[in-house]
């Protein structure tokens, strides 16, 4: 078990986590990681700064930091559905399909997330596995989940009908 820390460390990082947070939500992710990496020297395997790291590696496209990143968290707490999110996201960027595919349908059995966009990534990753057909019907799934997305633009699924 590690030591509680003190009040004045856990202030500090809890500080440096909102300002990494208020980075994140600005576009500016290299200083969100100098945040991130504030915060956990001060409180080494926060749960929460850690997703939140690992989701700003994604941004500057760094997977494979993502990905060691999300191993910890796994670790200390199997069934995170944001961690298996991101862990699904980083494999799709290293273009090992397969693997993402099991991480997006991990988080839909877990179904602690809105399912809107684990559907949509679902959907994406089959398409990149050639899959089309099964993507369509992700695609449904991410539109009834989440019937809002319509507005954002072309759907994946015309995209994937292209």
């Amino acid at each position: 078990m590690s030591p509680t820390p003190a009040p004045d460390a856990f202030d500090e990082a809890r500080e440096r986590f909102f300002e990494g947070l208020a980075a994140f939500q600005a576009g500016r992710f290299a200083e969100a990681e100098q945040r991130y990496l504030a915060s956990l020297a001060l409180l080494p395997g926060r749960v929460s700064t850690l997703i939140n790291l690992a989701a700003t590696q994604l941004r500057l496209a760094r997977p494979q930091d993502a990905l060691g990143v999300i191993e910890q968290v796994l670790a200390a707490e199997p069934d995170n559905a944001e961690a298996w999110f991101h862990r699904a996201d980083a494999l799709g960027q290293l273009n090992r399909h397969p693997e993402a595919l099991a991480g997006y349908e991990k988080v839909l059995q877990l179904g602690l997330l809105p399912a809107g966009e684990p559907w949509l990534r679902h959907g994406q990753t089959l398409q990149a596995l050639g899959r089309p057909e099964e993507a369509l019907d992700s695609y449904d799934r991410a539109l009834a989940a989440d019937p809002a997305s319509r507005r954002h633009g072309p759907t994946a699924a015309a995209s994937c009908a292209r």
